[in-house]
């Protein structure tokens, strides 16, 4: 008898990229948190390339994915703020008074140059985030960089205590909430 997946959750994730390597990273990134999750969580990725997102159609296209779902990446090489277009797509997806907020996630592949400071681009999502109420998780993060004297793994223990319980919120949300859960 052949075993069936029963899945009892989903995640929605819309990733805005740049270039394909930052599409590649991000799409990686979600691809080991569904391996770590195993066969009852499902990640359903939708994914938008910076440039697509300036053709209006296409742009109403990646607004509505973005609008229903929990995380939305914006994943770049290029550390300075997004193309106009590209903020112009955050904006008319963002979240509205009393909607679910889900989290927002900054990837940039090159820093700003200095250690202790975010690039443009995460800066601006981190902005974004705080001004709607969205979570908001960055793989740069001047807070483990200011401990760069510290050792890694304590840096990295300190950091799981914050964020592991956001984590869990999320994933608490996406299993009980009917806008979250998703069929």
């Amino acid at each position: 008898m052949k075993a069936t997946l029963k899945i009892t959750a989903r995640l929605h994730v819309t990733i805005a990229y740049e270039d394909v390597a930052s599409g590649k990273r991000a799409k990686e990134l979600f691809d080991r948190i569904a391996s770590i999750l195993g066969g009852d969580f499902e990640i359903k990725t939708h994914m938008w390339k910076f440039d697509v997102l300036g053709i209006p159609q296409l742009l109403e296209m990646a607004v509505d994915d973005a609008k229903t779902s929990d995380v939305v990446v914006i994943a770049s090489t290029n550390p300075s703020e997004p193309p106009p277009h590209v903020g112009e797509w955050i904006e008319r997806w963002l979240p509205g008074q009393g909607e679910v907020r889900g989290a927002l996630v900054s990837l940039c592949e090159i820093g700003s140059g200095n250690l202790f400071t975010l690039p443009a681009i995460s800066s601006y999502c981190r902005r974004i985030a705080r001004r709607v109420g969205m979570m908001f998780f960055c793989d740069r993060d001047p807070e483990v960089n200011a401990d760069a004297g510290a050792d890694y793994s304590e840096v990295i223990h300190r950091r799981a205590d914050t964020v592991s319980p956001v984590i869990e919120q999320i994933l608490h949300a996406a299993t009980k909430s009917p806008v979250l859960a998703h069929p």
